[in-house]
């Protein structure tokens, strides 16, 4: 996982102002000997629990759609719901 990609995963998209400004925060360096806070580690641990839960939830819709009369073709067409025909993670 990259940067921009955890970013994505931990930061608010409805609070702009408050995306900005952890963002826009400047580094400090850790020592090896120290933690994150007791709350911080709870907080991302729950933020991963969840990223597993729903990679688990995909990947039983998955299974799910295999036995379905469901092509790659028709996959594809129910994403590009815009009829762009190309797939974009930013749109």
């Amino acid at each position: 996982m990259n940067y921009i990609r955890f970013c994505n995963l931990v930061l608010t998209k409805n609070d702009t102002n408050l995306r900005c400004l952890v963002t826009q925060r400047g580094t400090y360096a850790i020592e090896s000997h120290e933690y994150l806070s007791p709350e911080i580690e709870f907080s991302l641990a729950r933020v991963f629990e969840r990223e597993l839960q729903l990679i688990d939830e995909f990947f039983e819709i998955a299974n799910d759609i295999k036995y379905l009369d469901f092509n790659v073709y028709q996959a594809f067409r129910t994403i590009d719901y815009l009829n762009t025909n190309s797939l974009d993670e930013n749109k």
